[in-house]
């Protein structure tokens, strides 16, 4: 699932569906990144951009729990990748 990708953005859609179906508020957080950088095996042309996925849990008192992980991958080359 390379940034800006197609899977990129199946694997941000399937998690959003997963998170809503758990019950958190969910949206998308799009940030920019250097589209062209890596074309991947299949020379697959991307966005310039990608989303990170946040899903809230709304709770009360002050204090918060964060949990993150990534989903994209940058790939193989010389490049924005490793």
């Amino acid at each position: 699932r390379m940034t800006g990708k197609k899977g990129n953005v199946k694997a941000a859609d399937w998690i959003k569906a997963k998170f809503e179906a758990a019950g958190l508020a969910v949206q998308y957080q799009r940030f920019p990144y250097k589209a062209g950088v890596n074309p991947g095996p299949k020379n697959e042309v991307g966005e310039a951009y990608s989303n990170n996925v946040v899903g809230v849990l709304p709770g009360t008192g002050d204090r918060f729990i964060i949990v993150g992980a990534h989903f994209d991958h940058l790939g193989y080359g010389p490049t924005g990748s490793r």
